[in-house]
Formats: C-alpha cells, structure tokens, sequence
C-alpha cells in the first residue's frame, strides 16, 4: 500500500498446507498463533509480545479483540484462515463467500449432496451444520478434519457400532433395477443388515453416494457390501440407458473423447465386497488385451473384493437354478451369449464367457463358482 508517498510491503508466509504462519511488514517479523481450525488467536512480535488477539465462535463470529498497537488491524486473516474482504464483509472461502454472522455461505454449494445422507442436502449450511468445531470447509466445497487428531476424536466418539451395506441402482426407463435393488435389501435384512438405498438417476448421483458413503446420521459407519444395478460395458457404468454422457467410465473420456466422470473422481474406500450386476462390466478379453477395464479400476480403490461379470448379466431362476435354491431376482449368467463372444487380436481365436470373476487390487484373483 501506499501511505503519504512511502512505498509498505507485507510479506505474508504461508505453510504447505495454506494457512498463515507469519509475515514481514517494514522489516519487521510477525507470527501468528492459530487454534486447531487454523484460525488466529493471536499475532506476535519478534520478542513474542502480544500485538493483537483474536477470538471466534462456532461459526466464526468474533467474540473477542483487545486493543492493537496499530490503529487499524494489522491483518485480514481470520476464522480458519479465511481472508476478509473488507468491502462486503465476508469471508472468501475460494469457491463462495462466508457470512459468519449467520453461520451460511452466501451461494450455493457445486458439490451435491445425496437423499441418503440428509445433512449433506443443505447447500448452504457450514459444515453440515454438525460440527463446525471439528471440521473445517477451506475451500468452500467439503468439509473435512483440519488434523488427524481430530480425525481419531471424531471417529471415536461417532463410530456406528453396526456395519452399512450400500445398494446403488439406476431407475429411469429402459434401465431400472429397482425390483432387483429390493430384493437385495430383503436378503441383505433377513440376515441382520443395515441397508441403504441409493437410487440414481445420474453420474453425479452415483459420485456424490459413492464419496458420502460410511456418513450416517448417526455417525461414521464401517461399510460392509456394496451392491451396484446398472447397464455397463467392459469399461463403463451407464446410468441412464442410451446415454453418452450420465456414464462414468475408467478414463473419464466416452467412446466421442468427451470428459464425463471417472474413477478418478471417486474416493478411495474400505470396503469389505463390492457386487457389480453389469453386463460384461467383468470382461476378460478387455483385461487380457490392456487391463483397462470398470472392475479392474475399481477395484484399486476399494480395500476388499469385487465381483463382476464376464458376459451378460440375467436374474432369476432357469431349469438348472430352480426356486428353491436361487431366488427371484438373483444374480446368474445369461444364457443368450452370442453378444458376448469376443476374439482375441492377437491370437484370433474365439472365447467363451465364464460368468462371474473377482478382482482385487486391479487383478484378476478367480473365476467365483455359480
């Protein structure tokens, strides 16, 4: 700035991780201490001398100012290391403002939250409105544990004492699996599951269910199955029948180059089994020929197994799976194949499918028995 002709300077030092650890005005040093948040407590000298203290509530209301050693604040960082913007009085928290006198932001939240994790539907709200004073939202997007203490306390005090099964299934026309979804969810329940469902009618539906996956409303929950109903092919989930672009393929591109989601765009999760009921979303012949495959993908982020299909998926009993040992909508392999049968490029010779596979850290593991 500049102040009767005399050219000041503020240096501002950052730490790695982007909050403010201290900075250098007219040559003189200033550091700052900050709270668990990362917000400021106070700022002091070269001698450690208090030159200004600070104080915030829950939501980032000032509670607290003592009298400075300048005139004017000597900084405009304040609550989680939010920058001030003096002319609207809101906080800028990268992608939107913070009013911290009402506790919201001031537009909407681009990341969606999802039906089955209700907390997570307010786009306004600060840190789902939960616990402001054990996470931090600094980028304006998601909330998340400013320290891995915070992490552990967190976990501790809201762990589920009951494992989550998750069942994901598309439901628009020419593509909807409910009946199958709710058959699940009464097997799954008669042996003493917790089941949520999660309907999708887009990519960003099964994304934004997939990254929340483990928050309930009544803590952080261990997730035990993930069960998936939705058309695919060797390389790509497609959620709505017919459609380019509600897909989410390995490389985030579809057969025009066009960007649509990816792995890349899903969280990386414990998990104890993940069932795929996609057609072919277990290909071998993909796998052989470049293991760029949905299954083989997916199976690099998640910790436990994942079960698909070489070939076309069917469900329901045949005259060799008769009622009472398979039941309405269970999984099988198709009997009409001819769809499936692929050559391989180098060799020319003609395979077979086999049914269902597992994977496990981007490798085929076995053939599973039907």
């Amino acid at each position: 700035m500049e102040e009767e002709g005399k050219a000041e300077h503020t240096l501002v030092v950052r730490c790695v991780y982007g909050n403010v650890t201290g900075m250098e005005e007219e040559g003189k040093d200033h550091f700052y201490f900050q709270d668990d948040l990362g917000s400021p407590m106070r700022i002091a000298d070269e001698m450690g001398r208090s030159e200004e203290t600070y104080g915030f509530d829950e939501f980032g209301g000032s509670i607290e100012c003592s009298i400075n050693v300048v005139t004017n604040p000597m900084q405009t960082f304040g609550f989680t290391g939010y920058q001030m913007d003096e002319a609207g009085g809101l906080y800028f928290a990268q992608a939107r403002r913070y009013d911290s006198g009402i506790g919201r932001f001031v537009s909407e939240d681009i990341m969606r939250g999802h039906i089955a994790v209700p907390f997570t539907m307010n786009h306004y709200s600060y840190c789902w409105n939960r616990r402001p004073m054990d996470l931090v939202d600094l980028n304006g997007m998601w909330p998340e544990d400013p320290t891995a203490g915070v992490t552990k306390a967190l976990t501790d005090m809201q762990r589920c004492d009951k494992p989550v099964s998750y069942i994901f299934y598309t439901t628009g026309e020419g593509s909807d699996f409910s009946k199958q979804a709710e058959w699940k969810a009464e097997q799954l329940e008669s042996i003493d599951k917790n089941v949520v469902m999660m309907p999708i009618e887009s990519a960003d539906d099964f994304v934004n269910g997939w990254n929340n996956m483990g928050i309930t409303p009544d803590g952080i929950a261990d997730i035990e199955d993930v069960e998936i109903y939705t058309h695919s092919n060797a390389t790509t989930f497609i959620f709505v029948d017919g459609s380019e672009t509600e897909a989410l393929s390995v490389s985030g591109q579809n057969s025009d180059l066009q960007k649509i989601k990816g792995i890349c765009d899903l969280k990386s999760k414990d998990i104890v089994s993940v069932n795929i009921y996609g057609c072919n979303s277990g290909n071998l012949s993909q796998y052989i020929n470049n293991k760029s495959k949905i299954t083989s993908a997916l199976s690099k982020i998640v910790s436990g197994d994942v079960y698909a299909y070489d070939g076309n998926v069917a469900f329901g009993p045949t005259w060799s799976r008769p009622f009472r040992k398979y039941g309405k909508y269970e999984d099988r392999l198709s009997n009409i194949q001819k769809g499936y049968i692929k050559i391989a490029l180098k060799n020319r010779w003609f395979r077979k499918s086999i049914g269902k596979v597992k994977y496990k850290d981007g490798e085929l593991y076995e053939k599973c028995d039907e």
